[in-house]
This record gives C-alpha cells, sequence and structure tokens, in this order.
C-alpha cells in the first residue's frame, strides 16, 4: 500500500484532506447541539433554596411569583444518589434585568434570549449560597472561587453533579 501511496502523492495527499474534513465535520456535529436540544427551562426559589420549582427559562430573575421575589437557582444531587440541593442562587443586576425583560418583551426568540443572558456583562451577573446575605458579582473572581468551593451537598461531601430542568 505504502508504494501506492508513493507513486500517487496527489491522490493521496487528496484523500488525507478528505479523511481529515470528514473528521472534522464528525466531531462538530458530535459535540455541537443544535439550538432546539438546548434547555428552555430552570429552576427558580422563592425561600433561598430551601425548595423550587421550574419555569421558562425567559423568566428573568428576579421576578415576583405568587408573591414572593424569585430568584435562579442551581440545583445538583449526590453522585452516589440522595437528596437533590440547591447550591447556588442567581440574578441580574437592575441594568441587565431592564434589558433582558425589554428583550422578552419584544417577543425575542428563546435563543435570542439565552444568548443575551449568556451575554450580560459579568458585573451584572449575581450569585450567592442559600442562607449568605450578601450577594456577589461574577466579575469578582476571589468570591466566586470561594462561593464554588463551599458549594457541598446535604451529606458534606463535595461529590456532586448538576441537575437539568
Amino acid at each position: 500500500m505504502r508504494e501506492k501511496l508513493n507513486q500517487h502523492p496527489i491522490v493521496a495527499s487528496s484523500a488525507a484532506a478528505v479523511l481529515i474534513g470528514l473528521c472534522i465535520f464528525a466531531a462538530f456535529r458530535y459535540f455541537s447541539k443544535p439550538a432546539d436540544s438546548l434547555p428552555t427551562r430552570a429552576f427558580f426559589t422563592t425561600d433561598d433554596g430551601k425548595t423550587w420549582f421550574e419555569r421558562d427559562l425567559t423568566s428573568i430573575p428576579p421576578f415576583n411569583d405568587s408573591g414572593g421575589t424569585a430568584v435562579g437557582c442551581t440545583v445538583f444531587a449526590p453522585q452516589q444518589g440522595g437528596t437533590q440541593f440547591v447550591g447556588i442562587l442567581t440574578k441580574f443586576g437592575d441594568r441587565a434585568k431592564a434589558d433582558l425583560d425589554a428583550l422578552v418583551k419584544s417577543g425575542a426568540s428563546r435563543a435570542a434570549v439565552r444568548q443575551a443572558m449568556m451575554d450580560v456583562p459579568a458585573d451584572q451577573k449575581l450569585c450567592k449560597r442559600p442562607g449568605d446575605s450578601d450577594w456577589s458579582s461574577a466579575s469578582d473572581a476571589g468570591a466566586m472561587m470561594k462561593l464554588s468551593s463551599q458549594i457541598k451537598a446535604p451529606d458534606g461531601s463535595d461529590n456532586y453533579m448538576m441537575v437539568s430542568p
């Protein structure tokens, strides 16, 4: 086979290029998700993470829900099974919230709203742990490192995974 490849280097190079292209295409298809397979719902809480509920992801936290103020929450589950728990609470700053609410009200697609949420400047993304009184900006790297390192399952372990709605 090597002799054939050496005798026809243009054919061999072309075949290699096609094979590499197919590999790149296959990897792209495998690792990218179509927009309609991305989440359409998110978790929210009105009681600092003691309980949570699902709602369309175009609900921009904080928002009023049944007389309480709802914020986003990230739900985790121990990898070995056990009780799910809220590890992080999230909301947008006033400026970002107003912009996102206006985008939703304009009738923008869910994909456009999702993208706008991802594009919000870090100083307008606020996070805290359940039980904490102060919200930290995602632009504060030290606070974010501390917050993420302090997430613990109810059994005290740090062996957990994020739950999707």
